[in-house]
């Protein structure tokens, strides 16, 4: 979760500061100390679902506090990824799709979608592109189909 998030808003909290933090360790009844800015262990925060819950539900009308989440976010990625961006390319291979899933949107009924299954060929080159252009990986991708 952390990470997602700072990918969203790294731009905007880019500088970690222990002030930053205590927000977030207030919630989560820890020290500064035991998350700046990755914990001993060398590991980003391992929550049990009631802190992930209770940081959740605080940060969506405490501005502070998602702050705080925003800049521990960033700490856990620059450990990680250094201030780097890494490609990751999706390839859509086919849209064509058996089942109704609401949240979807190349579901079974969803009007006015134009169908489609990509070639080997045609999924090879795109897998080709992506690797000329330095992408990190590759995600295939498509509808489901009851074979």
């Amino acid at each position: 979760i952390c990470v997602f998030l700072c990918c969203i808003m790294k731009r905007f909290y880019s500088s970690l500061k222990a002030s930053n933090l205590e927000p977030l360790a207030a919630l989560l009844k820890l020290n500064v100390s035991q998350l700046y800015p990755i914990n001993s262990s060398n590991t980003p925060l391992d929550l049990s679902p009631i802190q992930l819950y209770s940081l959740l539900s605080h940060s969506l009308s405490n501005t502070e506090l998602r702050t705080s989440l925003y800049s521990y976010a960033n700490a856990v990625t620059e450990h990680y990824f250094d201030n780097q961006v890494y490609f990751r390319g999706i390839v859509e291979f086919s849209n064509v799709c058996q089942k109704d899933c609401g949240y979807c949107g190349i579901r079974k009924h969803q009007p006015d979608v134009s169908r489609y299954t990509m070639t080997a060929d045609e999924i090879l080159s795109c897998a080709e592109f992506c690797w000329k252009q330095g992408y990190g990986s590759i995600m295939l991708q498509s509808g489901e189909l009851n074979t």
